[in-house]
């Protein structure tokens, strides 16, 4: 349950990008995470392995997902190697 925590922390913390954000057209590897909450409420989060690595699903999209890939591998989760 711990390990869920962190994963979840990492997703709502990575930075929103700046407007003038540019990525390249890469194409890769991208990973569904699907949270419940105690409501039984879920939650689903993409999260992409290239480019800017963007995140979506949470309030804003996200990117930067280094952390995210960390707190993964730190559960014995699989990841991508973190950029």
């Amino acid at each position: 349950m711990a390990a869920i925590k962190k994963i979840a922390a990492a997703a709502c913390s990575l930075p929103t990008p700046p407007d003038d954000i540019a990525c390249t057209l890469e194409l890769g590897p991208s990973f569904e995470l699907r949270f419940v909450d105690t409501r039984g409420q879920a939650t689903t989060l993409t999260a992409a392995a290239y480019g800017c690595q963007f995140v979506e699903g949470l309030d804003t999209r996200r990117f930067d997902a280094g952390p995210l890939w960390q707190a993964m591998a730190d559960a014995g989760l699989p990841a991508p190697n973190r950029r």
